[in-house]
């Protein structure tokens, strides 16, 4: 990301659409000059529709959600071979709970920022960022700073996002954003992205920065099947390593039982959990409890640790 200096760059900042009109060749650009105004300055984005419920009973992709107009990018269809359905406990959401502060506000509140359009992957063809999550279907991927990715806290959550077309779109955040500013995100660009969908008709590309305002909160994924419980590969029986995918929530906490006892993981910065060590001479099965954003909790025995296999709970939170 470049950063300006002159006031005459950090006006442009602000503006929305440029023009070549009228300059000679060769001629020095006057940037106060071909910097224009689509939209008022005062004018700011919004989701005016106040139906949306972070509850049980959410469904952005076809429920009240939709009064707010249809929302591009539903449903997150998961891209891993499953190696089996895995019998596992259910507790409800916990009103106690309260989750780790992050850089974020909680979820479902509003946070306007700009967007940018220089992240190129997530679109279902390569792979995906920091997060190291699978190739995405039908949604696509979006970066947080790196400060408020934080230790790849909000990993695989999803985010809606409006600008000043109108229209909304879904995306899921997988990676972190070196330029971005606190309270931006860094969306897919080029022809049916994010980017182009939310800025305004016939001005597909802003003035100079690339940076569009936008508003967007974090909220719940619309996702096929459980939570699925991947094996990583590169590890073994004894040093096993799982990751987290396809929740509906954000997961805030993942226990491991060992020796009698739980153990909490703690999550790496791409987005893993190193297991306690084993030194049993024979892999054993994983005991696992992963828990979400509002204290829900899944918890399960799972197959002995086998590098890349992935294992489908039979519920979602």
């Amino acid at each position: 990301m470049r950063f300006f200096t002159t006031n005459r760059f950090l006006i442009c900042v602000l503006f929305f659409a440029c023009s070549t009109e009228g300059r000679e060749a060769g001629e020095e650009e006057d940037d106060e000059a071909v910097c224009s105004r689509t939209v008022p300055e005062e004018e700011a984005p919004s989701i005016e529709c106040e139906s949306l419920g972070l509850g049980a009973e959410y469904d952005g992709c076809s429920g009240a959600n939709l009064a707010c107009g249809p929302v591009i990018g539903c449903t997150n269809q998961r891209n891993e071979d499953i190696a089996g359905k895995v019998e596992t406990e259910y507790r409800g959401p916990d009103a106690s709970f309260e989750p780790p502060q992050t850089l974020l506000p909680p979820m479902g509140t509003p946070i306007v920022g700009w967007g940018s359009g220089w992240f190129a992957r997530g679109d279902g063809t390569e792979a995906t960022g920091s997060c190291s999550l699978p190739a995405l279907h039908n949604i696509m991927g979006a970066a947080l700073t790196m400060r408020q990715f934080g230790q790849a806290d909000w990993c695989g959550a999803c985010a809606e996002v409006v600008g000043r077309s109108g229209q909304r779109v879904r995306v899921m955040i997988i990676d972190q954003c070196a330029g971005c500013a606190d309270g931006g995100l860094d969306l897919p660009s080029g022809e049916d992205s994010p980017y182009r969908m939310l800025n305004l008709p016939g001005n597909p590309d802003v003035c100079r920065t690339g940076l569009q305002p936008i508003e967007w909160r974090i909220v719940p994924c619309e996702t096929d099947g459980g939570v699925i419980v991947h094996y990583t590969e590169g590890f073994n029986q004894w040093t096993p390593a799982i990751q987290i995918r396809n929740h509906r929530l954000p997961i805030v906490r993942v226990d491991d039982f060992v020796e009698g006892q739980w153990r909490e993981i703690d999550r790496e910065a791409h987005n893993q959990y190193y297991l306690t060590p084993r030194s049993d001479s024979q892999a054993q099965p994983l005991i696992i409890r992963v828990t979400a954003i509002d204290g829900s909790q899944i918890s399960g025995t799972f197959p002995p640790f086998e590098a890349g296999m992935n294992y489908e709970t039979r519920h979602q939170f």
